[in-house]
């Protein structure tokens, strides 16, 4: 993958002939993907504890749906506030309206980390269990597409090109996330339908008021504390009985054996 990534970087910037829109390029990554630390935490640890439950598919599906429960939770806000401040963050974080040519850009990468939050989970299950074989298909399926899509949608637009073929990317996710429904039964849009609606409502109120009424850079922290409450609370009414439910079973036994089990190892 790394390989891949950086190969095609060199392709886009050769057809880019401008280290200017390379530079816009590069900087909507770097903006979009912050919410993708938190990502990579728990993906790091989903392998080897899908590992350790692959005997027993009801606790992984178990542990599936909670990871995406939780990940949904943590992700949907963040990646939303990404996208409905990221005119407000430009002017009074990053400095002015140099950055504006690559705000569409930002919006493609946002949502092409919506697939990989639901992909990279899929796939590790899916590794976990031993479908080696769907895994390496899945990734030559997005290699092809990647080097079909990207040079051409480049050409034609630009750097905001190169976002777009990313975010058209991972639609083959669809296909690696659906095998992994198939091996391990969930109700995928129940555990993910209450971060979307919260993170709906709090993205059209963080809107409109990074619109409307921020003019410094203090005014836009505020709106991001005000979005971080209006989702907690949306989020909480929308799951006040199930929450306490998941935190209890998250920490109880059946789904910590496999992680105890995997820090002891390490």
């Amino acid at each position: 993958a790394w390989f891949k990534d950086n190969l095609m970087d060199n392709v886009v910037a050769l057809i880019l002939r401008s280290p200017e829109a390379f530079g816009y390029l590069n900087w909507a990554r770097a903006l979009a993907y912050q919410p993708r630390k938190i990502m990579d935490s728990v993906i790091r640890i989903s392998f080897p504890v899908y590992s350790r439950l692959q005997h027993d598919r009801e606790i992984l599906a178990k542990a599936l749906s909670k990871t995406y429960f939780f990940l949904s939770f943590l992700m949907f806000p963040l990646i939303t506030g990404v996208c409905v401040l990221v005119r407000p963050l430009i002017f009074y974080l990053y400095g002015g309206p140099k950055w504006l040519p690559a705000v569409p850009a930002v919006y493609f990468i946002s949502a092409t980390l919506l697939w990989a939050v639901f992909n990279s989970v899929a796939t590790n299950t899916l590794s976990a269990i031993g479908k080696i074989k769907v895994v390496l298909k899945f990734m030559t399926m997005i290699t092809v597409t990647t080097w079909l899509l990207t040079p051409v949608l480049t050409l034609k637009w630009g750097f905001n090109g190169a976002a777009l073929a990313s975010f058209l990317t991972g639609f083959v996710s669809l296909w690696s996330i659906k095998k992994c429904f198939q091996e391990v039964k969930i109700n995928f849009f129940e555990n993910i339908r209450s971060a979307f609606w919260a993170s709906l409502v709090m993205g059209i109120s963080v809107y409109l008021l990074g619109r409307f009424w921020v003019a410094s850079f203090f005014q836009l922290l505020l709106v991001v504390g005000f979005g971080a409450l209006v989702y907690t609370v949306i989020f909480y009414l929308l799951e006040k009985e199930r929450l306490p439910k998941e935190i209890k079973s998250f920490l109880g036994k059946d789904f910590n054996l496999a992680i105890f089990s995997f820090i002891r190892r390490r």
